[in-house]
């Protein structure tokens, strides 16, 4: 039980429940108050046996988190954990990132006591919020509200960060898990930002210095590239050799299996090849030397790669709940940054490298997504002017992936947030729709059902709940048409030949209608390669095309029916007060497509009172039931 390093602790016990005695030293801690009595009363026990009695232990709350990297103070007689595995992880964790931060606080210190005229009140208060950060010494109000929950039930407190990192892996996962697309579009666009600050010349140079394993400078001078990553790597300045996940996992290398593999797998190139192009810039075009190179080759890789850690985002982002909210924004926050920096041809480079990810249609996106622009229909005839193959081919409408058969312009293609589910975040947005739309018609089913009110009783669950999943998890949608594809397939190909040969015509088989949630048919599925496409987390053109149009049909007859709407409505209004109807009116008439005959039965449906628009709204078979409802002796006579 006295383990541990002797400089930082010799005895650790995790929890927030302090044991103590009537003169106030601490005995002991313990993670939940059933534990706590548990441990009091076992510590008393063994403090009799040795004739040290401190009389009846008490417990209480010490709402602060519990830092491993204090040491106790010296009245506190705790024993170590019991079971050294429960405390290892975050021991070891806490650990790592005071040996990693130590000398960092060390050089902060010494240059603000040499430089003071650098370090005002300002200054300070930023570099000790980032700080705070970074050593996770902030206790949020989140925080703080949930640790007062769980004590309030005696439960283990400060859970509230354990949480909001589970919340954010099973986040990324479940939007990037699996989507061989999705890292495909990451290390495309990774180098694509590398080539955008450091042009051609470089780029290839760095990838020649790579394949060689050496750069030679003008002097003549050779330096191994594998070296000095490898030294970067130890000195964590690539931030390679761990893997820090969404969530905040950390692990040496994710193995294939797992979910964001694939996605993750990109960084090593990317950032290795990042660094090299950013120091032979440094050298060739700037003049530095090595050392001055490696400096500045870090802050461009930092910069064009987000490579940075916690305390760089903005303020709002470093809190747990800020992280959750904000989950992916960090990249959002970055490439504006990003942005902000271009000069002369990198704005070429850039926009060459987004039409290549995402062809033109890229670009109506990103318009699309700026607010004010958004309004404008102009881009929706844009847009629809992209999917027809007479005006361009798809490889030119949507890059490269359009040209390959797929539809990656949206995930390729820098956007602002437009809706407040993009401003939420996917981890909120979703925990708001499984409560409205999986977990509340649960909740009424069930009461219904209890009543034995069956007919009431939403039957609907089940399929709400498929649809959340496939929300939640794309990758899932994708997989569940491939494979329903090929299973409808199966079914309609001839039973000759062997099994091998009828799966090799299922899956070839073109021409399969896939239906929507409602059982329409939506749009079919062309061959193998859209099979392959879906299974990568791609969406086929046609698809894609499907969605679009039948999305822009929909907005455009959602504008004509409030028009009618309204058109109706000013001359309703005219014949209540006696004016006449002119023939500006009878041209808006004619317009929309308002049958002059209407009027009428329109007059007659809002002069019915509410209860009997409610009732005459029923199928056949409800109206005796919305009439009993609603008390209603006649509601046909009440517009007369």
């Amino acid at each position: 039980k006295n383990w541990g390093i002797r400089d930082y602790i010799t005895r650790i016990e995790e929890g927030s429940y302090r044991i103590t005695d009537s003169n106030g030293k601490t005995w002991g801690f313990a993670r939940t108050m059933a534990d706590a009595r548990r441990k009091a009363y076992q510590l008393r026990q063994d403090a009799k046996a040795n004739n040290d009695d401190p009389g009846q232990l008490q417990i209480d709350v010490n709402m602060n988190r519990f830092n491993p990297t204090a040491q106790r103070s010296a009245d506190a007689k705790t024993q170590g954990e019991e079971n050294i595995f429960d405390v290892l992880p975050r021991y070891t964790h806490a650990m790592y990132k005071r040996i990693v931060m130590r000398p960092l606080l060390a050089e902060y210190k010494r240059l603000k006591k040499e430089n003071p005229k650098y370090f005002d009140k300002s200054a300070n208060e930023i570099l000790q919020s980032q700080i705070n950060a970074i050593m996770g010494n902030e206790y949020t109000t989140g925080d703080r509200i949930a640790d007062e929950i769980a004590t309030a039930f005696g439960w283990e407190p400060g859970k509230y960060r354990d949480f909001v990192a589970g919340a954010r892996f099973i986040t990324a996962n479940a939007k990037l898990g699996y989507r061989i697309v999705a890292g495909l579009v990451n290390r495309y666009s990774g180098h694509g930002m590398t080539w955008t600050k450091t042009g051609t010349e470089i780029y290839l140079k760095a990838s020649r210095a790579l394949k060689d394993g050496v750069y030679v400078d003008a002097h003549g001078t050779s330096y191994n590239i594998p070296d000095i990553i490898e030294q970067l790597e130890k000195e964590n300045k690539l931030g390679m050799d761990l893997i820090i996940g969404e969530g905040g996992q950390i692990s040496k290398k994710e193995p294939l299996w797992k979910p964001l593999s694939f996605f993750q797998r990109q960084e090593r190139p990317i950032r290795e090849h990042g660094f090299v192009a950013n120091y032979i810039l440094q050298r060739e075009k700037y003049g530095l030397d090595h050392e001055g190179a490696m400096f500045h080759a870090l802050q461009g890789l930092r910069f064009q790669q987000a490579t940075y850690n916690l305390a760089a985002l903005p303020e709002i982002m470093r809190s747990p709940g800020g992280r959750l909210v904000f989950q992916f924004k960090s990249y959002f926050a970055n490439h504006i940054q990003f942005l902000t920096t271009l000069r002369n041809w990198e704005w070429a480079r850039y926009l060459a490298v987004q039409f290549t990810l995402s062809g033109p249609r890229g670009f109506v996106l990103f318009l699309k997504s700026i607010p004010v622009l958004g309004a404008m229909g102009m881009l929706d005839d844009w847009e629809k002017w992209l999917t027809d193959d007479d005006n361009l081919s798809d490889g030119m409408a949507r890059g490269i992936g359009g040209a390959l058969g797929a539809d990656v312009s949206a995930p390729a293609t820098f956007q602002f947030p437009q809706t407040m589910d993009d401003w939420l975040g996917p981890a909120i947005s979703d925990a708001l729709k499984l409560g409205t739309d999986v977990l509340y018609p649960m909740i009424v089913a069930a009461e219904r059902w209890a009543v034995g009110d069956k007919k009431d009783a939403p039957n609907y669950v089940l399929p709400n709940m498929i649809e959340w999943f496939g929300g939640v998890a794309p990758i899932l949608k994708y997989w569940s048409e491939a494979l329903n594809s090929t299973a409808l397939a199966w079914d309609a190909v001839e039973e000759e030949g062997s099994i091998y040969e009828k799966a090799a015509r299922s899956l070839n088989m073109p021409g399969v209608w896939l239906r929507d949630s409602r059982g329409n048919k939506a749009w079919q599925i062309g061959s193998v390669w859209d099979r392959i496409l879906l299974a990568s987390g791609a969406l086929p053109i046609d698809k894609a095309d499907n969605s679009l149009l039948t999305r822009l049909w929909e907005e455009n007859m959602q504008v004509r029916r409030e028009n009618r709407r309204r058109v109706v409505a000013e001359i309703l209004d005219k014949l209540r007060s006696g004016d006449r109807i002119t023939k500006d009116d009878a041209f808006d008439l004619k317009l929309y497509g308002v049958n002059p005959q209407s009027i009428p039965n329109t007059y007659k449906w809002q002069e019915m009172s509410p209860e009997a628009r409610s009732t005459l709204r029923q199928g056949l078979l409800d109206k005796a039931e919305a009439a009993d409802f609603f008390e209603l002796t006649s509601p046909q006579s009440e517009g007369e």
